[in-house]
C-alpha cells in the first residue's frame, strides 16, 4: 500500500511540476530520430541568447550559465515548453542513445558560442575611437547615452553580405531613433570596402581595418557577430544571426 501511495504521489509531483512550466511543444523523443527534423526546429524556435527560463531536465529552475554549460556536454537539447502564462521557458531533454551523431556536435557548438556571448553581457565596451568611409567619427564622447549596435564582418564572409537587406530594414525601421547608432566594424582595407559599396548597399556605418580591434580587443572570431551595447556602455546581447539581433534591439530600445 505505502508503495502504491509513493507511485501516486511521484506521479503527481511529475505532473504538477508540467503544468506549472507548461508542456513540450513538440515530441523530444520524435525529432531526435532525423537530424532535419531536428534542426528545422531548433532553428525555428529555441533562441539561446533570449532572456528564457532555465529548467533542467528534472524539471528545477536553474540558471541560464549552467543551462548552457549542460548543453555543452552534448548529453542534452533545448526543448521550448508552452507556458500558460506567456513566459518563455526552455527545458533540457537527454539524447537517446540511438540519436543522430550530428544532433550532438550541432548542440554543442552552438551552446559553445551562445556560452561565449552570454558571459560578456554587462561588461563594459573598451574605449574606441573609429572614424567612417565618410570621415565621421565615433567614439565614447559623442555616443554617450545612445544604443549602439555593432556589427563585426569582412569581405570574405559570405552570410555578412546576404544578410545586409534585413539590416537595412532595421536601420530603417529605428530611423527616427536618433539614440541608436549602427555601426560596422570591418577588417578589410577602405579601397576594398568603398568599391564594394559601390555594388551592394549596406546603410551601416563602415569603419575599414579593425581586425586587431575585433580580434584583440572585442575578443571575435565569428562573423558576423553583432553586439548590442547600452546607454550605459555596457554589453546587452552578443549574438551571431539578424533574427536573435532583432529581437534583442526591439528589447532593448523599449527600456
Amino acid at each position: 500500500m505505502k508503495i502504491r501511495l509513493l507511485v501516486v504521489f511521484i506521479l503527481f509531483a511529475s505532473c504538477t511540476n508540467t503544468t506549472q512550466y507548461g508542456m513540450p511543444d513538440t515530441d523530444p523523443n520524435l525529432i531526435q530520430k532525423d537530424f532535419m527534423q531536428w534542426y528545422t526546429y531548433h532553428y525555428n524556435t529555441i533562441i539561446l541568447s533570449s532572456d528564457f527560463k532555465s529548467i533542467d531536465e528534472n524539471y528545477n529552475i536553474i540558471n541560464k550559465e549552467i543551462f548552457l554549460e549542460k548543453l555543452q556536454s552534448g548529453k542534452y537539447i533545448p526543448i521550448q515548453l508552452v507556458s500558460k502564462n506567456g513566459q518563455q521557458h526552455y527545458k533540457l531533454y537527454k539524447l537517446e542513445p540511438n540519436c543522430n551523431p550530428n544532433i550532438q556536435s550541432t548542440i554543442k557548438n552552438e551552446s559553445l558560442q551562445s556560452y561565449h556571448n552570454f558571459k560578456k553581457e554587462g561588461m563594459s565596451i573598451p574605449h574606441f575611437n573609429f572614424k567612417d568611409l565618410k570621415g565621421v567619427k565615433y567614439n565614447h564622447e559623442n555616443t554617450k547615452n545612445k544604443i549602439i549596435v555593432l556589427k563585426c564582418w569582412n569581405l570574405h564572409c559570405q552570410k555578412c553580405i546576404e544578410e545586409m537587406p534585413e539590416l537595412n530594414s532595421l536601420v530603417e525601421k529605428y530611423k527616427a531613433r536618433t539614440d541608436i547608432v549602427f555601426i560596422s566594424l570591418a577588417d578589410d582595407s577602405s579601397q576594398k570596402l568603398s568599391s564594394f559599396l559601390t555594388k551592394k548597399k549596406f546603410n551601416y556605418a563602415v569603419v575599414s581595418n579593425q581586425a586587431l580591434f575585433i580580434k584583440n580587443t572585442l575578443g571575435i572570431s565569428t562573423f558576423p557577430t553583432h553586439i548590442i551595447i547600452n546607454k550605459q556602455g555596457k554589453i546587452s546581447k552578443e549574438v551571431t544571426t539578424f533574427k536573435e539581433l532583432a529581437i534583442a534591439l526591439q528589447k532593448e530600445a523599449l527600456k
